[in-house]
């Protein structure tokens, strides 16, 4: 079932592309980040067996429990990192989408020069401006852009946008319209820096509208592995 189900999301992912109105910058190479929250090693096993090779998980200490299991993959963080936790983060993840102040880019940066490495981050956008959701409000972006340049053992990669949940994928490209023009806004406002180059919105409702409007980057979760199980995580 997994395979059938990657292989029914790239097709879609191909006619997503091929629906662009225009070239995007963020190219037309789109990275499916398999989402393993509550999924067991034997499931995320079958999906690397499938063709994906890189797994998103919501929580730190989840992540602990697979990551020593699953190799040849990479493992980024896509859910809230509390600073308290950047230190396990840092050693456990290759990539941490959820940047969402200051203070834990801060931390994320400090964490990263012990280990002697240089951590890649995503900035996550508030774009629809939720109460209920974290990131950076769209209108504070490149300010704290700037500030995020002194870190230097941070790479900065992009943006995570989170889309509302509304009835319809439809009714959210208007923010998926604007993450992409705040992910050009930050290349073009720090172009020596060659590695801004990944814009990860979309998830399983959504993500073809998403990449229709530039997205290169999708979180997947349902469309892979079927509704969640959430009676435990069985290794």
């Amino acid at each position: 079932m997994i395979r059938e189900n990657i292989a029914q999301v790239r097709e879609k992912i191909r006619r997503a592309l091929n629906s662009r109105a225009e070239e995007k910058i963020t190219g037309s190479n789109v990275t499916i980040v398999a989402v393993t929250k509550t999924q067991p090693v034997t499931v995320i096993k079958g999906a690397l067996e499938a063709g994906v090779d890189v797994f998103g998980e919501n929580k730190v200490q989840e992540a602990a429990e697979k990551i020593p299991f699953v190799n040849d993959c990479a493992w980024h963080l896509i859910g809230h990192l509390q600073t308290n936790k950047a230190k396990k983060a840092v050693s456990l993840f290759d990539f941490i989408y959820s940047v969402d102040s200051l203070r834990l880019l801060a931390a994320i940066d400090r964490e990263a020069a012990g280990r002697g490495k240089r951590q890649d981050v995503l900035l996550q956008v508030n774009v629809a401006g939720e109460e209920s959701k974290f990131g950076f409000l769209a209108e504070d972006l490149l300010d704290m852009t700037k500030q995020a340049k002194v870190f230097s053992h941070i790479r900065l990669r992009g943006l995570m946008i989170i889309a509302p949940e509304t009835a319809t994928a439809e009714s959210v490209r208007p923010v998926f319209k604007k993450g992409y023009e705040l992910f050009c806004a930050l290349k073009n406002s720090w172009p020596e820096n060659k590695g801004v180059d990944t814009l990860s919105m979309g998830m399983s409702g959504d993500f073809d509208v998403a990449i229709a409007e530039g997205a290169n980057n999708v979180r997947l979760g349902t469309v892979i592995f079927g509704k969640r199980s959430y009676s435990g995580n069985d290794l």
